[in-house]
């Protein structure tokens, strides 16, 4: 739980400061909640992008939830507030490299195109 020094500064515990995200320097907003004088402070972190939005952006079969996939993924990446998982990653490698329902159809993208990991 936070102290609030005499100095009327605000320790906050190691353990959560990671767990958040902060780091020093960073900004912390602070709403007053009713007249009791309790504060909340709040922290914007990113977000996971799901592997359904990854393979949305390279599926042409539905132009317009690849539209917005990419409108996602770019706006996530503009102001870092999506984030990727190495799950995600081997599920996207997984589900765009099998070949697609039905006899005959090639998958989403070719094996060859995706870069081995080293």
């Amino acid at each position: 739980m936070p102290r609030i020094t005499r100095k009327i500064q605000i320790t906050t515990p190691k353990r959560l400061a990671e767990q958040v995200g902060l780091g020093p320097g960073e900004e912390v907003e602070f709403l007053a909640a009713g007249a009791a004088g309790h504060g909340r402070s709040s922290t914007p972190v990113p977000s996971l992008v799901d592997t359904n939005i990854l393979v949305y952006r390279v599926d042409p079969r539905d132009p317009a939830k690849q539209r917005r996939a990419t409108s996602r993924l770019k706006a996530g990446i503009t102001d870092r507030s999506r984030v990727v998982a190495h799950q995600s990653i081997v599920e996207f490698v997984a589900a765009v490299t099998r070949p697609l329902r039905g006899k005959g159809k090639p998958p989403l993208l070719p094996r060859a195109l995706i870069p081995a990991e080293t």
